[in-house]
């Protein structure tokens, strides 16, 4: 029995996850050396009660959290971030006994840090290229390979009197009472999407409910992004009168 419980204690700390095991008394019976780092613990914390401590993570409802996921036997997972502002993926799961028990609950701590960051990066940037698509005065739409309608700004909206939640999702040629519904429009814009091939002064006359019949000139190119990320079109165009 003492070699088994040795083994436990040598796997547990090798693992690169913060572990801690909880009593169903909310008392801590065992935590992982990568744990005792992240949470801030020490030795001498084993046996006292998780709400007497104060773990290095902003989750004011630890146990709250923990007594939940006991009763209802579901686990919970959530993003916390350290005193220092790292972030970790925080995920609670009811603890079985031998016999089939809940006896407890086991708390698993993974540095999400980078990959966090990263996505908030990403967040802002597209967050940042949409004010200032949606604050130019040049009309503007993105679609996707299916040539429907990721986004469009408010000039788009304004010169053909488009709803832009009723657009996203919708075939371009869908939108604004057909009025993009042209071949070699089509043609020309599913040659950017399989060649990167740009669609450069291509121009048309529509009939614009705002203000009549206007040439209009079309640019399109495809967007530069990461490998893997789903292909991206930006349509500008033009009134030539103006």
């Amino acid at each position: 029995m003492l070699r088994v419980n040795s083994d436990l204690v040598n796997l547990l700390n090798s693992v690169q996850i913060a572990l801690v095991i909880i009593e169903g008394d909310l008392k801590i019976r065992r935590f992982t050396t990568m744990a005792e780092r992240v949470l801030n613990l020490i030795p001498s914390d084993v046996g006292r009660p998780i709400g007497h401590l104060k773990p290095n993570i902003d989750c004011p409802d630890l146990e709250d959290v923990i007594r939940s996921v006991m009763e209802n036997v579901v686990p919970q997972e959530r993003e916390v971030r350290d005193l220092q502002g790292r972030w970790y993926s925080l995920l609670v799961r009811p603890y079985k006994s031998h016999d089939n028990r809940i006896d407890g609950a086991v708390l698993a701590l993974s540095d999400i840090d980078s990959t966090k960051r990263h996505d908030i990066e990403i967040r802002a940037a597209r967050d940042l290229a949409e004010a200032i698509i949606d604050s130019t005065r040049e009309v503007l739409v993105v679609l996707d390979a299916e040539l429907r309608v990721v986004a469009l700004n408010r000039a788009f909206a304004q010169r053909f009197r488009v709803v832009p939640e009723g657009a996203r999702g919708k075939l371009l040629y869908e939108i604004a009472d057909g009025q993009w519904d042209i071949p070699e429009l089509r043609s020309r814009l599913a040659e950017i999407v399989a060649s990167d091939k740009p669609l450069d002064v291509f121009e048309v006359d529509q009939e614009l409910a705002s203000n009549g019949r206007r040439r209009m000139r079309l640019n399109a190119r495809r967007v530069r992004r990461e490998k893997g990320l789903p292909t991206l079109v930006l349509l500008a165009i033009e009134d030539v009168a103006e």
